[in-house]
């Protein structure tokens, strides 16, 4: 390779991919980890057919999840820093599936996914709501 297509490719990958991450709006890419404390808090509830609810812990999700998202799931009943907490929004009917797996005897659930950019950001809240088999 060439001195000038050893410095494009430091250029895109030290300066164009951390930005275009900005501009898409994660910062997933953008070098700031520690800029900021990213963090979300998840709570969890279920029905059963009669109508009595119960509080189910994020955890009980960790472990029917395993693995890295079973990791971030744990202790999320609290404000937990999260490297992506937008991911858990955009995928709460997944969490939501999840839920009904995690709560024998549920007929419903719902989850909520609060997340905030930082400690004093406000908190943007997405929830959802599933019926379970």
């Amino acid at each position: 390779m060439t001195a000038r297509r050893h410095l494009a490719l430091a250029v895109f990958f030290a300066v164009g991919l951390p930005a275009g991450s900005l501009v898409q709006g994660s910062g997933l890419l953008a070098f700031r980890m520690y800029a900021a404390s990213p963090g979300c808090r998840i709570s969890v509830a279920a029905w059963d057919r009669g109508g009595a609810g119960w509080q189910l812990s994020p955890t009980a999700l960790a472990a029917r999840a395993g693995g890295e998202l079973g990791n971030t799931l744990s202790g999320t009943d609290r404000w937990k820093h999260v490297m992506a907490p937008r991911y858990l929004a955009d995928h709460i009917g997944d969490l939501t599936r999840l839920a009904c797996s995690a709560a024998p005897g549920a007929a419903r659930v719902r989850v909520e996914v609060d997340r905030r950019a930082a400690a004093d950001a406000p908190v943007i809240t997405a929830s959802a709501t599933r019926s379970c088999p």
